[in-house]
């Protein structure tokens, strides 16, 4: 890296996050980086990495909403972890108490579970809402001028999300402070979920307007994958790379006896229901095959109840929480097989349909086979079948999970062939040297150009 940094503001709506998908991909980008020539305002209510960045800025809902109903200021400056305990000490008592509710994940209580999974399910009305809250609050502050007035940045790196409210901060900071911008985009937002909504029609006219909008003003667009730079260069225009969350591992190619299974990754939107049926089939193996298998599950956020519940019914599931990057390396080691999976449903399936999952670089880092269930049209499916860097079953069938599973579990010469595809194909195309080579040269040519 060079010794003379850009001064990168990045905004998004998660913080830099050693566990979190969102904040390790944009940790992984920057890994290198001078602590001194980055910053970050986020907007979630969340305790960012402080090894990582020293200068945050935090605005929330909770605060917006402070702000419209008993007028208290949005935004602070986070320096360290005092700090953010203090961060409840301006609110009103009301919405303090709906915020320290959402701080105990899966044990949200009353409003704050409700609303909480509105915006899971992507409840058109709740979204609606949300907008003209950010778009009423008087989210321009002296204290975020300030702050940004001091970092003095040369490049505002802005990684998308499913709100107009966060594009209208990016492009109101690109044009108050003359900065240019990099536009990342992890997920596809673009498409209805509720086709016979009109509310959403209206929420997504809003969001295509502004996201091209945004998509022009970038001088450069990061894609996820090849099918969504595809897809919106067709529709949108702009100028793409495309480029995935990336990690350095360090390589155990000998693995343990017995077979065992792990995910690591969120369960949201339906995939606990795929996960659920892969343990149903590793029961079968077991009663047919007499083969003792098992699949170890950990999620980097807290799951409901219910979902670990029907998960745990399983006798050949184990449920393990969370873990630190340090604690899943050793898991992936004691690891012969890593599970994907994408859920079938029509609804999931046009969330995920352009998106490859962050663990996907991960899991072809680690040397280990990885076995992938889920339907045939959705980007990280696609992109493990059409490279041969996974088994891949593409239906939700358990008897062909099961014949799948079998398949590999028995043959270690196929394991190793996978294994082996995945890990060239890692050290190609995905290894931090690459990605942050590759965010380095836009950068520096994009700044070079506005000088």
């Amino acid at each position: 890296m060079p010794k003379d940094y850009k001064r990168v503001l990045v905004l998004s709506h998660n913080a830099f996050s050693k566990t979190q998908n969102n904040g390790k991909t944009l940790e992984s980008f920057f890994q290198n980086w001078d602590k001194d020539s980055i910053a970050q305002i986020f907007l979630q209510p969340e305790i960012p990495d402080f090894d990582f960045c020293n200068r945050y800025f935090r605005m929330t809902d909770y605060e917006v909403l402070n702000n419209i109903v008993f007028k208290g200021e949005i935004g602070e400056e986070i320096t360290d972890y005092i700090n953010d305990i203090k961060y409840t000490e301006r609110m009103n008592p009301i919405i303090r108490k709906l915020y320290t509710d959402r701080r105990k994940g899966s044990d949200r209580k009353g409003l704050n579970r409700i609303i909480h999974n509105a915006f899971v399910e992507r409840i058109p009305l709740f979204i609606s809402i949300r907008e003209i809250f950010w778009h009423m609050a008087n989210w321009k502050s002296a204290s975020l001028i300030k702050w940004i007035k001091e970092f003095s940045p040369d490049v505002l790196f802005f990684q998308g999300s499913s709100c107009v409210f966060g594009y209208e901060i990016a492009l109101w900071i690109c044009n108050e402070f003359s900065i240019p911008m990099i536009l990342e985009l992890t997920d596809d937002y673009t498409t209805c979920l509720y086709r016979w909504s009109i509310i959403e029609k209206i929420n997504k006219r809003s969001y295509r307007r502004i996201f091209k909008e945004a998509i022009k003003y970038a001088h450069k667009v990061i894609a996820i994958s090849e099918y969504m730079m595809h897809e919106y260069k067709e529709q949108f225009g702009g100028e793409y790379t495309v480029l995935m969350n990336s990690i350095n591992r360090n390589i155990n190619t000998n693995e343990p006896q017995g077979i065992r299974l792990l995910y690591a990754g969120n369960v949201s939107i339906n995939r606990w229901v795929v996960l659920l049926k892969i343990g149903k089939a590793l029961d079968e193996i077991k009663s047919i095959y007499n083969l003792n298998c098992r699949l170890d599950i950990y999620t980097p956020v807290n799951i409901s109840g219910k979902i670990k519940t029907k998960l745990t019914s399983i006798s050949s599931i184990e449920y393990g929480g969370s873990l630190s990057q340090e604690e899943l390396n050793e898991e992936i080691t004691k690891s012969n097989i890593l599970v994907h999976v994408e859920s079938f449903n029509n609804k999931a399936k046009r969330i995920t349909r352009l998106s490859i999952s962050t663990k996907i670089p991960e899991y072809m880092a680690s040397n280990r086979c990885i076995f992938a269930v889920g339907p045939k049209d959705v980007a990280s499916i696609k992109y493990l079948r059409d490279n041969n860097f996974a088994k891949v079953v593409d239906c939700d069938d358990i008897s062909k999970i099961r014949d799948s599973l079998v398949e590999i579990i028995k043959n270690h010469t196929l394991r190793k062939n996978y294994c082996e595809k995945a890990y060239e194909a890692y050290n190609l195309n995905h290894h931090p040297r690459i990605t942050q080579k590759s965010i380095l040269e836009i950068i520096e040519n994009i700044c070079t150009k506005e000088s």
